[in-house]
């Protein structure tokens, strides 16, 4: 089976849709969206609603969160940033199509295929970053697993595997 992943969509229906083809011409099985559908773009509404009818998996990112109301808006930044704005004119977007009850459904972590998947990382759904050894030992931590290949989107560096040894130590490779 070929899945495709994405996340921090933004509210980016071309950058979704440019996701679509690269997924079909790949031969992807699935779609899966690992949370910020919503947040900084200018199509809220379209974009949520491709997003709900291509993917087999979506859970909530933490601007989600926020326009959902599971979160307060200052969790983006400060009032007038490009997060808090874009977060205000979401929540009239989607308010007014009826979008916010799917969104608000959103869970912040869901398990597919044996895959444990979130938006930030295991020890934080939401907002946690995978960015180093330490981060990458409290995501180990949480289960039996002892390898860890987190995908990143926004985070900068070299793609790594973190793998749990025997003694309780972790290592990147």
């Amino acid at each position: 089976m070929r899945i495709a992943v994405c996340s921090d969509v933004h509210a980016n229906l071309g950058g979704f849709r440019a996701f679509q083809r690269d997924a079909a011409g790949a031969g992807a099985d699935e779609l899966w969206c690992l949370g910020d559908v919503v947040g900084i773009g200018e199509q809220p509404v379209e974009t949520a609603t491709a997003v709900r009818e291509a993917c087999t998996l979506v859970i909530g990112g933490n601007h989600d969160a926020v326009v959902a109301g599971k979160d307060n808006v200052a969790a983006l930044g400060e009032l007038g940033s490009l997060g808090v704005v874009s977060a205000i004119v979401a929540i009239e977007a989607l308010e007014a199509s009826g979008d916010i009850p799917w969104l608000r459904s959103l869970p912040p972590a869901a398990t597919r295929h044996g895959v444990e998947c979130v938006h930030g990382s295991l020890a934080d759904p939401l907002c946690g970053f995978v960015d180093g050894v330490e981060s990458a030992g409290a995501c180990l931590d949480r289960g039996p697993a002892e390898e860890l290949s987190p995908m990143t989107s926004m985070t900068s560096g070299t793609p790594r595997t973190y793998r749990r040894a025997r003694t309780g130590s972790t290592s990147a490779r």
